[in-house]
């Protein structure tokens, strides 16, 4: 039902999607660039080691068995061998990897944060359009909410950098570790991880920035507001499923628009995800704070807390 809902409010703000996709493409390149110009110096030496090559060659191999159905029982070894290679080679040059670990963190931090200043605009025109059916304009109001924005994003892209570097070494620890006796089912658990701690993050964080947004709260006042939601687990399983449905039929999605409009998809639906999910916090935040809103100019939508006193109010001659 909040899917639903989600997505129509999605689909009735796609006036801003073209910003939105243009402002992230420029945000990404600029990331990558910060990033690259640390990294490529750093990395040179590890490019053209045979410790890689033989690596890549492994798993290039895996791929090919696993498509083909053969055994997989002599992978786990061989990469594992590979990868102890591979880490006397990096931890040969101690002042290489620091380098390496700088432009990857610059990287993903300013990619994270200059990304999520957008999200944090298309937040508040989705509040407007919920609350009013106003549109007060992308680009006028990133910059009026621009500090708001900024002091949210610097906390938002701490704790999202941290926890997807944590959920990708868990993902990385399970693949590694248990190739040779799940052979082809590791991949799928590897999936199954990666949804479940991005939904549970989502999840955890879901009243963040509508919290902020439509109350004005402070940033350590809306973190609070955001795990009180979570309170009950009808709660916390109504987020969490959502969540992770979403997360699976978005990611389907993502692979067959992309693969049917031979690449376009793979440049626009993300965007188109992200206003999604956006959209989807803010519903359910109006629905936890008993707040009624607007889906369009012919519906409303009225909290059963409110329902009584609506009735009442169109019963009364004014």
């Amino acid at each position: 039902m909040h899917c639903g809902k989600a997505s129509k409010i999605t689909s009735s703000t796609f006036y801003n999607l073209w910003k939105l996709t243009v402002y992230r493409l420029l945000a990404f390149t600029i990331a990558i660039g910060m990033g690259a110009a640390i990294v490529l110096p750093a990395i040179r030496y590890i490019l053209e080691s045979t410790e890689l090559k033989f690596l890549l060659t492994t798993v290039k191999n895996l791929g090919q068995s696993i498509i083909h159905g053969e055994d997989l029982s002599a992978y786990g070894p061989a990469i594992q061998d590979g990868m102890k290679d591979f880490g006397v080679l990096i931890l040969s040059k101690k002042g290489n990897i620091a380098l390496v670990c700088l432009g990857v963190v610059v990287a993903l931090f300013f990619g994270e944060f200059l990304k999520g200043l957008s999200s944090f605009t298309y937040g508040n025109a989705v509040n407007d359009y919920m609350s009013t059916m106003s549109n007060q304009g992308f680009f006028r109001c990133f910059f009026r909410q621009l500090p708001r924005a900024v002091m949210y994003q610097l906390v938002q892209t701490v704790l999202k950098t941290v926890y997807a570097l944590l959920t990708f070494a868990a993902m990385l620890y399970t693949f590694i570790g248990l190739v040779p006796q799940l052979q082809v089912f590791t991949l799928g658990l590897v999936y199954v991880i990666a949804i479940v701690m991005f939904a549970l993050y989502y999840t955890v964080m879901n009243g963040f920035m509508p919290a902020i947004v439509v109350d004005n709260k402070s940033i350590g006042s809306a973190l609070k507001t955001s795990f009180a939601q979570l309170r009950g687990k009808k709660r916390f399983f109504s987020l969490f499923g959502t969540y992770v449905v979403s997360l699976v039929v978005c990611e389907a999605l993502f692979v067959i628009f992309g693969l049917i409009t031979f690449g376009v998809g793979f440049l626009v639906l993300p965007t188109v995800i992200s206003m999604y999910f956006t959209a989807l916090s803010f519903v359910f935040y109006y629905h936890f704070t008993d707040r009624k809103f607007y889906l369009d100019y012919d519906h409303i939508v009225i909290p059963k807390a409110l329902r009584k006193e609506e009735s009442l109010l169109n019963e009364m001659d004014v």
